[in-house]
């Protein structure tokens, strides 16, 4: 019997203006063509009527996007010590600070200055956003107040940047930033967070929607003109070949336990 009765796949973008094709937010849903909305906005919406669509009819769905859903361990503590798990403090901390326009303007430079200590660990910005405490480039060393440059899971999937890293060929940092309190919207809508958990920080297994994060380079892409579009009609395909061969189960074994606090990329290590 199969985990699941759809898979929608997420892939991200930090773009500051609306934008579609190359870099922009793509998102499928297994047995559906990509779709291609031009904002953050837009893209969160849609995922929203998705997952709510499938719930009310009693089905499960599992729902991914492509950044990093924490931090290196200690950045809990760092910027929001206090009571309750670290991956929810710190997605409180942000999703409190982030302003995410439907135009795709935010103020993401902003808050990672806030969050930074002694100019780190976020860096990088492009030249009209640099200040003293972020900067363009790398001037810290790691661990910098403790804290690792690498998630455990960055450490073990080859080619996975840091989410310190804002700006510049492969960065993540600026998508996670920007996604963390779209993926909160999600798991704590008020139709959707009795039935919602985020894997690998909440149980799953009673859950109709499963949050994970993914990264799309797990799996070749399919022949779609636009290589983002074909990584998350792929990986759906990918999940759902899975589940109906039993297989798909076994990505949910537990991983280190640092994850409870950094997460963890869904299917990465098999």
């Amino acid at each position: 019997m199969d985990l699941f009765d759809a898979y929608i796949a997420v892939d991200w973008s930090a773009s500051s203006k609306p934008k579609r094709g190359i870099d922009s937010v793509w998102l499928c849903k297994h047995g559906s063509p990509p779709e291609n909305p031009s904002t953050r906005d837009e893209a969160t919406q849609l995922v929203r009527e998705l997952l709510q669509e499938v719930a009310a009819a009693g089905k499960r769905v599992l729902v991914g996007f492509d950044f990093p859903y924490g931090y290196p361990r200690g950045f809990a503590d760092l910027v929001a010590p206090g009571d309750g798990p670290p991956w929810r403090r710190t997605w409180n901390a942000i999703a409190r600070r982030i302003r995410d326009e439907p135009s795709n303007a935010n103020n993401r430079f902003d808050v990672a200055a806030h969050l930074n200590v002694d100019r780190g660990p976020f860096w990088g910005c492009p030249a009209g956003h640099a200040r003293e405490a972020l900067t363009l480039k790398r001037g810290i060393s790691f661990p910098h107040k403790g804290l690792q440059e690498f998630r455990a899971i960055e450490r073990t999937v080859r080619g996975v940047q840091s989410a310190w890293k804002l700006y510049g060929a492969g960065s993540v940092g600026s998508q996670a930033l920007l996604g963390i309190p779209r993926v909160a919207s999600l798991r704590d809508d008020p139709a959707l967070a009795p039935i919602s958990a985020v894997w690998p920080f909440e149980p799953t297994r009673q859950a109709q929607v499963v949050h994970v994060e993914i990264w799309p380079g797990v799996v070749a892409p399919t022949a779609h003109p636009i290589r983002d579009a074909g990584q998350v009609e792929a990986l759906v395909a990918h999940w759902a070949r899975l589940d109906q061969a039993g297989g798909l189960a076994a990505l949910f074994k537990a991983p280190p336990s640092s994850s409870i606090e950094e997460g963890w990329i869904f299917g990465a290590v098999e």
